[in-house]
Parts: C-alpha cells; structure tokens; sequence
C-alpha cells in the first residue's frame, strides 16, 4: 500500500534507464497505476512494457506485473491471458500465483483456478514416475 514510495522509486529507475529493457519497470508502474485506478496511464506503460520485452529473456516476471495490472483494472480476462503467459515464458510458479495479492480478483474465476491446478500437477509430478 506504499504506492507512492513505489511510484518514486520506480521513476527514479526510468531516470537512470529510460531504456528499460525488459519492460519490468513500465510493467511494475502500470501494476502502481492501475491500483490506482489510472487506467489510461497503466495501459500506457503496458503498452511500453510490451514494446521493450520483446524477445527478453526475462519478459515472464514484466508479463506477470502486466497481470497484476489488468487485475486491478478489473479487466479479468487480460489479466488470466498474461499470467498464463508469464507462466508459458518461464515463471510457471503456481504457489506464487496461489499467495499473490495482486492476483486476487483472479482466484474466483474458474480458468485460473484449472490454470492452477494444472500448474500445480505439473510441478509434482516426477519423471518417470507413475502419475
């Protein structure tokens, strides 16, 4: 709840980097914004976050600050599309999701809790051993 603190922080990072490759900082200010209920604003920077994270790495851990956002936004289905996509980049964390509080309004909805469920089925199970 320290949105201006993050706020701050996160612009000083843009300062030092206006690059942002990745996307990671445009993403975590769209998440600040949009809890905010700047709506225009948050998309935005997701529209920025995107435009930098093309072909990163890393763009999964931006990809799951883009959920967070559409979250708060209410926007429900945008936010289950890009955590799925975090998850298919690499950040396939199911216990994470579960615990997130910024995923909150996600867990009610029955495409994330199968989301989920597969995830978590995934992550147990042990090659070469029976399911």
């Amino acid at each position: 709840d320290r949105l201006d603190e993050a706020e701050r922080l996160v612009d000083d990072a843009l300062r030092n980097d206006p690059v942002d490759p990745g996307g990671m900082l445009h993403a975590a200010r769209a998440m600040i914004r949009a809890k905010r209920h700047e709506r225009r604003e948050a998309e935005a920077d997701i529209a920025k976050a995107v435009r930098s994270g093309q072909g990163f790495i890393h763009f999964h851990h931006a990809a799951h600050s883009i959920a967070a956002a559409y979250a708060a936004l209410g926007e429900l289905d945008e936010a289950e599309h890009w955590i799925e996509r975090s998850a298919s980049l690499g950040f396939p964390n199911y216990t994470f999701f579960e615990a997130d509080v910024n995923l909150a309004p996600l867990r009610a909805t029955p495409r994330f809790r199968e989301f989920v469920t597969k995830l978590r089925a995934e992550w147990e199970h042990i090659p070469g051993e029976p399911d």
